[in-house]
C-alpha cells in the first residue's frame, strides 16, 4: 500500500493498481468494466462489472494465521457461477 493506492504484484502477471472508494473504468477486450474497490471489514473487494451482465469479484483477505487468501467470483450469462479461491503462504 502506498497511501491511499493499493498495488497488487502477481508474479508473473501484470501490476495491478486500486483505488479504494474511488470508481473508475477500464476498457479492454471484453468491453468496458465499471470498477468498484473498497475494504469491506479487513478485506479488500474488487468489483469489476461488464456490459451485458458479466461480473468479476475479487476479495483478498489476510486470515490470521497470515496467509493471504484470494476469492474470485465470476458470473457470465449461460454460465454457472464459478468461485475459486487461492492461499498464499509467505515462503
Amino acid at each position: 500500500q502506498q497511501g491511499e493506492e493499493i498495488i497488487i504484484r502477481p508474479a508473473g502477471g501484470p501490476e495491478r493498481h486500486a483505488f479504494p472508494g474511488e470508481p473508475h473504468s477500464r476498457v479492454d477486450a471484453e468491453g468496458t468494466a465499471k470498477i468498484r474497490t473498497e475494504w469491506k471489514k479487513d478485506a479488500l473487494v474488487i468489483q469489476e462489472k461488464y456490459d451485458r451482465h458479466r461480473e468479476q469479484v475479487e476479495t483478498y483477505t489476510l486470515l490470521p494465521n497470515g496467509t493471504l487468501q484470494v476469492t474470485r467470483v465470476v458470473k457470465r450469462p449461460g454460465v454457472k457461477l464459478v468461485e475459486l479461491k487461492s492461499i498464499y503462504r509467505r515462503g
